[in-house]
Protein backbone atom coordinates (compact mmCIF):
# COMPACT_ATOMS: atom_id res chain seq x y z
CA UNK A 1 0.00 0.00 0.00
CA UNK A 2 2.93 2.61 1.12
CA UNK A 3 4.55 1.39 -1.98
CA UNK A 4 1.84 1.88 -4.60
CA UNK A 5 1.24 5.27 -2.61
CA UNK A 6 4.82 6.55 -3.35
CA UNK A 7 4.92 5.89 -6.76
CA UNK A 8 1.34 7.42 -7.43
CA UNK A 9 3.04 10.26 -5.47
CA UNK A 10 6.18 10.48 -8.02
CA UNK A 11 4.13 10.00 -11.07
CA UNK A 12 2.35 13.49 -9.89
CA UNK A 13 5.96 15.38 -9.18
CA UNK A 14 7.00 13.86 -12.59
CA UNK A 15 4.41 14.64 -14.96
CA UNK A 16 5.14 16.23 -18.09
CA UNK A 17 3.39 19.10 -20.02
CA UNK A 18 3.82 21.60 -23.04
CA UNK A 19 5.09 25.05 -21.26
CA UNK A 20 1.80 27.20 -22.49
CA UNK A 21 0.47 27.86 -18.78
CA UNK A 22 4.12 29.00 -17.13
CA UNK A 23 4.54 31.41 -20.10
CA UNK A 24 1.37 33.12 -19.61
CA UNK A 25 2.56 33.26 -15.70
CA UNK A 26 5.98 34.93 -17.40
CA UNK A 27 4.54 37.45 -19.53
CA UNK A 28 1.92 38.62 -16.95
CA UNK A 29 3.51 38.86 -14.09
CA UNK A 30 6.37 40.69 -16.10
CA UNK A 31 4.03 43.06 -17.44
CA UNK A 32 3.02 43.79 -13.64
CA UNK A 33 6.54 44.06 -12.61
CA UNK A 34 7.72 46.68 -15.70
CA UNK A 35 4.44 48.63 -15.33
CA UNK A 36 5.12 48.78 -11.34
CA UNK A 37 8.82 49.43 -11.97
CA UNK A 38 8.09 52.26 -14.06
CA UNK A 39 5.77 54.30 -11.82
CA UNK A 40 8.62 54.18 -9.56
CA UNK A 41 10.36 56.11 -12.24
CA UNK A 42 7.69 58.26 -13.50
CA UNK A 43 7.06 59.51 -9.82
CA UNK A 44 10.79 60.50 -9.05
CA UNK A 45 10.78 58.39 -6.12
CA UNK A 46 14.14 56.14 -7.48
CA UNK A 47 16.63 57.74 -5.09
CA UNK A 48 14.52 57.57 -2.07
CA UNK A 49 13.35 54.21 -2.52
CA UNK A 50 16.68 52.25 -3.89
CA UNK A 51 19.20 54.92 -2.79
CA UNK A 52 21.71 55.52 -0.15
CA UNK A 53 20.52 57.99 3.02
CA UNK A 54 23.53 60.36 1.98
CA UNK A 55 22.09 60.99 -1.45
CA UNK A 56 18.39 61.55 -0.14
CA UNK A 57 17.28 57.65 0.52
CA UNK A 58 15.23 56.60 3.42
CA UNK A 59 17.55 53.43 4.26
CA UNK A 60 19.74 55.31 6.35
CA UNK A 61 16.57 55.41 8.86
CA UNK A 62 17.32 51.57 9.31
CA UNK A 63 20.58 51.66 10.94
CA UNK A 64 21.43 48.83 9.29
CA UNK A 65 24.24 47.30 7.90
CA UNK A 66 25.57 48.05 4.62
CA UNK A 67 23.92 45.82 1.60
CA UNK A 68 25.95 43.72 -0.05
CA UNK A 69 25.27 45.62 -3.42
CA UNK A 70 26.57 48.65 -2.05
CA UNK A 71 29.85 46.63 -0.71
CA UNK A 72 30.75 45.49 -3.99
CA UNK A 73 29.69 48.55 -6.22
CA UNK A 74 29.45 51.81 -3.90
CA UNK A 75 30.01 54.40 -6.52
CA UNK A 76 27.54 53.03 -9.21
CA UNK A 77 24.71 51.86 -6.88
CA UNK A 78 25.07 54.54 -3.93
CA UNK A 79 22.15 56.90 -5.58
CA UNK A 80 19.70 53.71 -6.69
CA UNK A 81 19.33 54.43 -10.31
CA UNK A 82 21.63 51.58 -11.38
CA UNK A 83 19.87 49.17 -9.18
CA UNK A 84 16.50 50.26 -10.17
CA UNK A 85 17.33 50.05 -14.10
CA UNK A 86 19.10 46.80 -13.73
CA UNK A 87 15.07 45.62 -11.87
CA UNK A 88 13.39 47.11 -14.77
CA UNK A 89 15.43 45.60 -17.23
CA UNK A 90 15.23 42.10 -15.94
CA UNK A 91 11.78 42.65 -15.64
CA UNK A 92 11.55 43.84 -19.25
CA UNK A 93 13.65 40.45 -20.29
CA UNK A 94 11.62 38.49 -18.50
CA UNK A 95 8.31 38.98 -20.35
CA UNK A 96 10.11 39.18 -23.84
CA UNK A 97 11.83 36.17 -22.59
CA UNK A 98 15.11 37.68 -23.83
CA UNK A 99 17.98 34.98 -21.48
CA UNK A 100 15.28 34.47 -19.40
CA UNK A 101 16.53 31.77 -16.84
CA UNK A 102 18.98 34.66 -15.92
CA UNK A 103 16.64 37.09 -16.42
CA UNK A 104 14.65 35.30 -13.20
CA UNK A 105 17.76 34.88 -10.99
CA UNK A 106 18.74 38.24 -11.55
CA UNK A 107 15.86 39.80 -10.81
CA UNK A 108 15.19 37.40 -7.35
CA UNK A 109 18.53 38.67 -6.39
CA UNK A 110 18.30 42.63 -7.09
CA UNK A 111 14.75 42.20 -5.40
CA UNK A 112 16.19 40.97 -2.38
CA UNK A 113 18.74 43.50 -2.46
CA UNK A 114 16.45 46.31 -2.28
CA UNK A 115 14.41 44.40 0.34
CA UNK A 116 17.70 44.62 1.98
CA UNK A 117 18.25 48.46 1.29
CA UNK A 118 14.72 49.65 2.59
CA UNK A 119 13.09 46.82 4.04
CA UNK A 120 9.45 48.60 4.36
CA UNK A 121 8.92 49.10 0.82
CA UNK A 122 9.44 45.25 0.21
CA UNK A 123 5.83 44.39 0.43
CA UNK A 124 4.29 40.77 0.39
CA UNK A 125 3.36 40.97 -3.05
CA UNK A 126 7.16 41.37 -3.41
CA UNK A 127 8.07 37.98 -1.88
CA UNK A 128 5.47 36.20 -3.91
CA UNK A 129 6.75 37.83 -6.67
CA UNK A 130 10.35 36.16 -6.09
CA UNK A 131 8.94 33.30 -5.23
CA UNK A 132 7.44 32.44 -8.29
CA UNK A 133 10.16 33.71 -10.62
CA UNK A 134 12.65 31.15 -8.78
CA UNK A 135 10.01 28.60 -9.39
CA UNK A 136 9.48 29.69 -13.22
CA UNK A 137 13.37 29.89 -13.57
CA UNK A 138 13.61 25.96 -12.93
CA UNK A 139 10.44 25.32 -15.66
CA UNK A 140 10.36 26.02 -19.49
CA UNK A 141 8.30 28.89 -19.24
CA UNK A 142 11.32 30.39 -21.54
CA UNK A 143 11.11 28.42 -24.10
CA UNK A 144 7.08 29.37 -25.06
CA UNK A 145 6.34 33.11 -26.70
CA UNK A 146 9.89 34.04 -26.03
CA UNK A 147 12.53 35.07 -27.49
CA UNK A 148 14.82 32.29 -26.44
CA UNK A 149 12.13 30.17 -28.40
CA UNK A 150 12.84 31.70 -31.54
CA UNK A 151 16.65 31.11 -30.94
CA UNK A 152 16.58 27.86 -30.00
CA UNK A 153 13.10 26.17 -32.48
CA UNK A 154 13.08 29.13 -35.05
CA UNK A 155 9.23 29.41 -33.97
CA UNK A 156 8.54 32.29 -31.39
CA UNK A 157 5.31 29.87 -29.65
CA UNK A 158 8.57 27.40 -29.72
CA UNK A 159 7.87 23.58 -30.55
CA UNK A 160 5.57 22.17 -28.05
CA UNK A 161 7.64 19.96 -26.37
CA UNK A 162 7.07 18.77 -23.00
CA UNK A 163 8.31 19.95 -20.14
CA UNK A 164 7.84 19.10 -16.13
CA UNK A 165 5.04 20.11 -15.01
CA UNK A 166 5.90 20.50 -10.99
CA UNK A 167 6.63 23.88 -11.34
CA UNK A 168 2.91 24.75 -11.95
CA UNK A 169 1.72 22.42 -9.52
CA UNK A 170 4.36 23.98 -6.97
CA UNK A 171 2.66 27.47 -7.65
CA UNK A 172 -0.88 25.97 -7.18
CA UNK A 173 0.35 24.56 -3.68
CA UNK A 174 1.81 28.18 -3.31
CA UNK A 175 -1.94 29.92 -4.29
CA UNK A 176 -3.08 27.79 -1.96
CA UNK A 177 -1.04 28.46 1.16
CA UNK A 178 -1.84 32.46 0.58
CA UNK A 179 -5.27 31.99 0.34
CA UNK A 180 -5.73 29.89 3.20
CA UNK A 181 -3.37 31.69 5.65
CA UNK A 182 -5.25 34.82 4.29
CA UNK A 183 -8.65 33.30 5.18
CA UNK A 184 -6.75 32.31 8.98
CA UNK A 185 -5.82 35.47 9.48
CA UNK A 186 -9.28 37.23 9.14
CA UNK A 187 -10.13 36.29 12.78
CA UNK A 188 -11.49 40.41 13.19
CA UNK A 189 -15.45 40.17 14.14
CA UNK A 190 -16.31 42.29 11.11
CA UNK A 191 -15.93 38.93 8.96
CA UNK A 192 -17.67 36.63 10.89
CA UNK A 193 -21.60 36.16 10.47
CA UNK A 194 -22.07 37.91 14.32
CA UNK A 195 -20.25 40.57 13.48
CA UNK A 196 -22.75 41.43 10.66
CA UNK A 197 -19.82 41.04 7.65
CA UNK A 198 -19.25 44.51 7.92
CA UNK A 199 -15.20 43.91 6.68
CA UNK A 200 -15.54 44.96 3.23
CA UNK A 201 -17.40 47.87 4.33
CA UNK A 202 -15.02 49.33 6.93
CA UNK A 203 -12.15 48.98 4.72
CA UNK A 204 -13.81 50.99 2.06
CA UNK A 205 -14.22 54.22 4.39
CA UNK A 206 -10.57 53.84 5.10
CA UNK A 207 -8.86 56.88 2.85
CA UNK A 208 -5.28 54.92 3.18
CA UNK A 209 -6.96 52.23 1.12
CA UNK A 210 -9.58 53.24 -0.65
CA UNK A 211 -9.41 54.45 -4.67
CA UNK A 212 -12.07 56.54 -4.04
CA UNK A 213 -15.09 57.79 -1.49
CA UNK A 214 -17.59 55.46 -1.03
CA UNK A 215 -19.81 57.12 1.58
CA UNK A 216 -22.74 55.89 -0.89
CA UNK A 217 -22.56 52.37 0.18
CA UNK A 218 -23.67 53.05 3.64
CA UNK A 219 -27.66 52.81 1.60
CA UNK A 220 -29.22 49.73 0.54
CA UNK A 221 -28.55 47.77 -1.71
CA UNK A 222 -24.83 48.47 -1.80
CA UNK A 223 -24.43 47.96 1.89
CA UNK A 224 -25.82 44.51 1.43
CA UNK A 225 -23.51 43.85 -1.40
CA UNK A 226 -20.33 44.43 0.80
CA UNK A 227 -21.60 42.19 3.29
CA UNK A 228 -22.09 39.06 0.27
CA UNK A 229 -18.94 40.42 -0.82
CA UNK A 230 -17.16 39.95 2.45
CA UNK A 231 -19.31 36.13 3.11
CA UNK A 232 -18.17 34.77 -0.19
CA UNK A 233 -14.24 36.03 0.41
CA UNK A 234 -13.99 34.26 4.06
CA UNK A 235 -15.85 31.20 2.12
CA UNK A 236 -13.62 31.44 -1.06
CA UNK A 237 -10.32 31.70 0.88
CA UNK A 238 -10.89 28.80 2.91
CA UNK A 239 -12.27 26.59 0.12
CA UNK A 240 -8.88 27.21 -1.57
CA UNK A 241 -7.25 24.20 0.22
CA UNK A 242 -10.08 21.98 -1.66
CA UNK A 243 -7.95 22.71 -5.21
CA UNK A 244 -5.40 20.48 -4.34
CA UNK A 245 -8.08 17.36 -3.87
CA UNK A 246 -9.53 19.13 -7.20
CA UNK A 247 -6.24 18.71 -8.64
CA UNK A 248 -5.70 15.33 -7.66
CA UNK A 249 -9.50 14.34 -8.67
CA UNK A 250 -7.96 15.05 -12.25
CA UNK A 251 -4.87 13.45 -12.13
CA UNK A 252 -6.93 10.20 -10.95
CA UNK A 253 -10.10 10.54 -13.25
CA UNK A 254 -9.58 6.71 -14.12
CA UNK A 255 -11.05 5.92 -10.39
CA UNK A 256 -14.64 5.76 -9.71
CA UNK A 257 -16.44 8.19 -7.26
CA UNK A 258 -19.50 10.58 -8.03
CA UNK A 259 -17.17 13.58 -6.32
CA UNK A 260 -14.42 12.60 -8.98
CA UNK A 261 -17.07 12.91 -11.88
CA UNK A 262 -18.63 16.02 -10.90
CA UNK A 263 -15.34 17.57 -10.32
CA UNK A 264 -13.79 16.78 -13.54
CA UNK A 265 -16.95 17.13 -15.42
CA UNK A 266 -17.11 20.94 -14.55
CA UNK A 267 -14.07 21.78 -14.28
CA UNK A 268 -14.32 23.10 -10.32
CA UNK A 269 -10.77 24.46 -10.70
CA UNK A 270 -11.91 26.94 -13.12
CA UNK A 271 -14.89 28.35 -11.23
CA UNK A 272 -12.89 28.75 -8.11
CA UNK A 273 -10.47 30.69 -10.16
CA UNK A 274 -13.34 32.70 -11.65
CA UNK A 275 -14.37 33.62 -8.17
CA UNK A 276 -10.63 34.72 -7.68
CA UNK A 277 -10.38 37.07 -10.63
CA UNK A 278 -13.74 38.77 -9.48
CA UNK A 279 -12.36 39.48 -6.41
CA UNK A 280 -9.30 40.63 -7.37
CA UNK A 281 -10.56 42.84 -10.27
CA UNK A 282 -12.45 44.58 -7.45
CA UNK A 283 -9.48 44.94 -5.08
CA UNK A 284 -7.98 46.66 -8.19
CA UNK A 285 -10.96 48.82 -8.94
CA UNK A 286 -12.05 49.62 -5.30
CA UNK A 287 -8.77 50.16 -3.32
CA UNK A 288 -5.02 51.11 -4.01
CA UNK A 289 -3.08 48.19 -3.59
CA UNK A 290 -0.40 48.85 -6.28
CA UNK A 291 0.29 45.97 -8.62
CA UNK A 292 -1.14 43.20 -5.50
CA UNK A 293 -3.99 42.31 -7.41
CA UNK A 294 -2.62 42.43 -11.00
CA UNK A 295 0.39 39.96 -9.86
CA UNK A 296 -1.52 37.77 -7.80
CA UNK A 297 -4.16 37.38 -11.20
CA UNK A 298 -0.79 36.63 -13.22
CA UNK A 299 -0.58 33.65 -10.71
CA UNK A 300 -3.90 31.99 -11.79
CA UNK A 301 -2.40 30.89 -14.78
CA UNK A 302 -1.49 27.77 -12.79
CA UNK A 303 -4.91 26.40 -12.39
CA UNK A 304 -4.87 26.13 -16.62
CA UNK A 305 -4.52 23.04 -17.81
CA UNK A 306 -2.01 23.34 -21.18
CA UNK A 307 -4.43 20.34 -22.92
CA UNK A 308 -7.59 22.70 -22.05
CA UNK A 309 -6.18 25.64 -24.06
CA UNK A 310 -7.74 25.86 -27.65
CA UNK A 311 -5.28 24.76 -30.36
CA UNK A 312 -5.01 28.34 -32.08
CA UNK A 313 -3.52 29.08 -28.93
CA UNK A 314 -0.81 26.09 -28.71
CA UNK A 315 0.09 26.11 -32.20
CA UNK A 316 -0.27 22.51 -32.07
CA UNK A 317 -2.26 19.52 -30.70
CA UNK A 318 0.70 17.39 -30.74
CA UNK A 319 3.59 17.79 -28.03
CA UNK A 320 7.21 17.69 -29.94
CA UNK A 321 9.02 14.94 -27.28
CA UNK A 322 7.45 11.83 -26.22
CA UNK A 323 7.15 10.90 -22.56
CA UNK A 324 9.01 7.83 -21.51
CA UNK A 325 6.70 4.72 -21.31
CA UNK A 326 4.65 3.88 -18.27
CA UNK A 327 4.46 7.43 -17.19
CA UNK A 328 1.24 9.66 -17.60
CA UNK A 329 1.15 12.21 -20.68
CA UNK A 330 -0.33 14.70 -19.39
CA UNK A 331 -0.39 16.66 -16.05
CA UNK A 332 -3.61 17.23 -13.99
Amino acid sequence: MISRRWQRWVQIWDLKETGHAMAMIRIAMGLAVVFDYATVGTLGLVPQLYGDASLGGWSGYLGRRTPPAWALLPDALADGWLLWGMLLAAGICITIGFYTRTAFLLFVLLSAQHAQILSPADRGIDTIIRNVFLILACSGAGLVWSVDAKWITGKWAGDNRLLPAWPRHLIVCQLVLIYTLAGISKFGIQWMPWGGHTALYTILQDPAVAFANFDWIENQPWFFFTQVGTAVTMAWEWSSSLLLLVFYFRFSAEQPGKLRAFSNRYRLQYIWASVGVIFHIGIAAMMQLGIFPWAMLATYFCVIHPDDLPAWVTGSAKPASPVPAGRPQTAP
